[in-house]
């Protein structure tokens, strides 16, 4: 039995469904006709980490002990976390795992692993898989034509895998994904950018299904979205009487995560030998400097932090963590929340609050 699971990070389903209507994406509405199809529920907040991780495991953030990218006291999000509860780690299926966001560094599966988002370079199991790939590799792509290359040089190796012997075989295609964070492009360059990605997805699955398998199964973790308005939660708050607020907690996240990932990555370039060091993402100084965004100064200051899209987060410290329940209050009443998460576990927000469609969240001043 040969099975195959693809993700697209980012994968947006309306999407889809209003190409299939303009008579375009012929292997996406092939799959729908003769199989089934929903929108499901993603974690909070629905992003790459740890979207991934929990629909491979079956665990919630709170059981990961993650809700974003970063953990204050542990660091980086890693395989370490969740490997054991992964459905690779299955010994009764010889599998095929490509590019999962979370799986660096990769473990000992009855098969072969090359891992995807998060990685600070080309990591496999076995080790010997990549000298047959290292040469043009790319993980990620720092800019479009990369985003492309690196989906058609996975794209050609996955399904040169489907030859083989495997019992399941899982990608996860970030393209729709890595071009949402291309900013700065002209929205109709963009546009046309996102449909070739989508028409170069629907070739891909077409290949896939001239092949002897039995299932495919095609997920997402989130879609992406337009939005018309941003909504500033922190001065909504200050409105409301939480005046005692630290605006600079997001950026100190945002900076701390780019320069993490940019630091493991020179470290391994410039000194191979620290690569044992490196491989668990526990870095002492990654692990202080963490605490440090967590735990500054300013610790009786509540913090607001922008997660993803119409998804941000509170952290209420000092006397406001007293009002917890009011303050809940106040925001549910407020016409452009959708919903409130909440929260009671150490280093989790209080908090992740779900804005309307229309609105992003913001904080900046």
């Amino acid at each position: 039995m040969k099975n195959v699971i693809l993700g697209i990070d980012g994968g947006n389903f309306d999407f889809i469904i209003d190409q299939i209507l303009k008579n375009k994406l012929p292997n996406f509405k092939r799959f729908i006709k003769k199989g089934c199809y929903s929108k499901l529920i993603s974690t909070v907040p629905p992003v790459t980490i740890p979207s991934w991780p929990c629909l491979f495991s079956g665990l919630n953030p709170e059981e990961l002990d993650y809700y974003w990218f970063d953990h204050p006291q542990i660091g980086i999000f890693n395989s370490h976390i969740w490997r054991e509860k992964s459905i690779f780690s299955i010994e009764d299926f010889k599998q095929f795992v490509l590019n999962v966001p979370g799986t660096y560094p990769t473990w000992k599966i009855n098969g072969e692993m090359i891992s995807g988002m998060l990685s600070p370079k080309l990591n496999c199991y076995p080790v010997e898989l990549k000298y047959f790939i290292k040469e043009n590799w790319i993980i990620n792509g720092k800019n479009i034509k990369d985003i492309f290359k690196a989906f058609e040089i996975k794209k050609k190796l996955f399904l040169k895998k489907l030859e083989e012997d495997f019992n399941l075989l899982t990608y996860v295609i970030r393209l729709p994904d890595s071009l949402s964070h291309r900013y700065g492009i002209e929205p109709r360059k963009l546009k046309k950018l996102f449909n070739l990605g989508y028409e170069l997805i629907d070739n891909f699955i077409g290949e896939i299904l001239k092949h002897d398998i039995d299932n495919l199964i095609i997920f997402s973790d989130h879609g992406l979205k337009y939005y018309s308005y941003k909504l500033n939660i922190k001065r909504w708050l200050e409105k409301h009487g939480i005046r005692n607020i630290n605006g600079n907690f997001n950026s100190k996240i945002r900076t701390l995560f780019d320069n993490y990932i940019k630091l493991t990555i020179e470290l391994f370039r410039k000194a191979p030998f620290l690569k044992r060091i490196i491989t668990s993402l526990k870095s002492g100084k990654a692990k202080e400097k963490s605490k440090l965004a967590f735990k500054n100064k300013e610790i009786n200051k509540t913090k607001v932090l922008s997660l993803v899209g119409n998804y941000g987060c509170i952290f209420l410290r000092g006397k406001d963590r007293k009002n917890k329940l009011l303050i809940k209050e106040k925001l549910e009443n407020y016409k452009h929340i959708q919903k409130i998460y909440t929260y009671e576990k150490r280093f989790f927000p209080d908090f992740i609050v779900q804005l309307k469609r229309k609105f992003s969240f913001s904080i900046q001043d």
